[in-house]
């Protein structure tokens, strides 16, 4: 009997974690690459804990952050192309010129974050949060930024021509110098700072 109630309270422990979709367990072997060699490509990192790392330049081109602590992070100039970052706290992280291109950025949360200078090219970032984030000088050129949070973000001179900004708030940001070119807004298509 004991051995049976054991078993059910493992069960009760482990079902909805698996079926609720909130098992975020990352590769420690991949952690620990990453933490030595400052790159792990398509690497499994999903809610791993890397907090005020300091990570400049590293490459993680294709790897799974879902959910990831990367609060404060030193990440300028890394390597994040078609990287998963879905549901990741990146607030007050330093990623000052690093590479988006094509990640999956949503719900993820950039609040306070240096993104200035950033490739962000055709990144999918439903529902993040870049609230008083700096953005200047980036390029979001054909992402889709729908329903996300720019409350207060400094978007001097960022380009984003052909990026979908639906839903977006745009409330207290910055914009001057900004280039909306083939942009879909919530009222329609923007075409302002064409061929600048």
């Amino acid at each position: 009997m004991p051995l049976l109630s054991l078993a059910a309270l493992i069960l009760i422990l482990t079902v909805p974690n698996i079926v609720g979709g909130r098992c975020w367990a990352f590769d420690e072997g991949d952690l620990e690459q990453l933490l030595e060699k400052n790159s792990c490509r398509e690497c499994d990192l999903r809610g791993a804990d890397l907090r005020e790392a300091k990570l400049r330049g590293a490459d993680l081109v294709g790897s799974m952050l879902q959910k990831a602590r990367l609060g404060g992070a030193k990440l300028d100039g890394a390597r994040l192309e078609e990287t998963n970052l879905t549901g990741a706290d990146l607030w007050g992280a330093s990623l000052q010129g690093a590479n988006f291109r094509r990640a999956v950025l949503g719900d993820a949360n950039f609040s306070f974050a240096n993104l200035s200078e950033s490739n962000m090219q055709e990144v999918e970032s439903l529902g993040a949060s870049f609230g008083f984030a700096n953005l200047q000088n980036a390029n979001l050129e054909g992402a889709d930024l729908s329903e996300a949070n720019l409350h207060g973000a400094s978007l001097q001179k960022v380009n984003f021509s052909a990026a979908v900004l639906t839903g977006v708030n745009f409330d207290r940001a910055t914009l001057e110098g900004a280039i909306f070119c083939d942009t879909l807004m919530s009222h329609g298509i923007t075409n302002s700072g064409c061929g600048k």
